[in-house]
């Protein structure tokens, strides 16, 4: 009897830990373990920002931007994930970079940290504005977590975002080519 009950048991703890491990698998999803409905929605309507502190160039006024394809990402300083997202930011700039796309970083970390922050875009080469202090963007975009990253389409409407199925690049081409 004693046998059967410490084998039912070990069974039992088996079973938990193996749920858990699926569970935590499917909840990564590729997005840093977040879910995939954080920050404004598919569909959404893009919300004007403003930041006052930039690295790399001033980004553009989001009036400047009606009628154009643009990707904002939301990123942090020592974000291991963010770090892990930036080539692909990259790679998808020098693709549409020429074709009028525009990339434009956004960062809640403070302007004390403005040379870390260059130091930081510079080795991932990542050479687009990025305004930083956008403590307001984050909020407005419902950052919880980063990285974050939304491409929106010509009339203004957000069609991809991070964690979604769809490759970033894949996304971009498509709003690109939508009339």
């Amino acid at each position: 009897m004693e046998k059967e009950k410490f084998n039912f048991t070990s069974v039992l703890i088996f079973v938990a830990i193996f749920a858990a491990l699926f569970a935590l698998i499917l909840k990564q999803n590729n997005n840093g373990g977040r879910e995939s409905d954080e920050g404004l929605a598919l569909g959404s309507e893009a919300l004007p920002y403003e930041v006052s502190e930039w690295i790399n160039g001033k980004g553009p006024d989001f009036e400047d931007l009606k009628g154009k394809v643009y990707v904002l990402n939301a990123w942090g300083l020592n974000c291991v994930y963010c770090r892990k997202f930036a080539p692909v930011l990259v790679k998808a700039h020098k693709m549409y970079k020429d074709k009028g796309v525009e990339f434009i970083g956004m960062t809640g970390n403070p302007n004390t940290f403005r040379k870390d922050l260059e130091h930081h875009l510079a080795d991932m080469n990542m050479t687009w504005p990025n305004g930083i202090e956008a403590e307001q963007f984050m909020r407005d975009y419902q950052v919880r977590g980063i990285p974050n990253a939304w491409v929106v389409d010509k009339t203004g409407k957000i069609v991809w975002k991070y964690g979604s199925r769809t490759p970033l690049e894949d996304a971009i081409g498509k709003a690109l080519a939508a009339k």
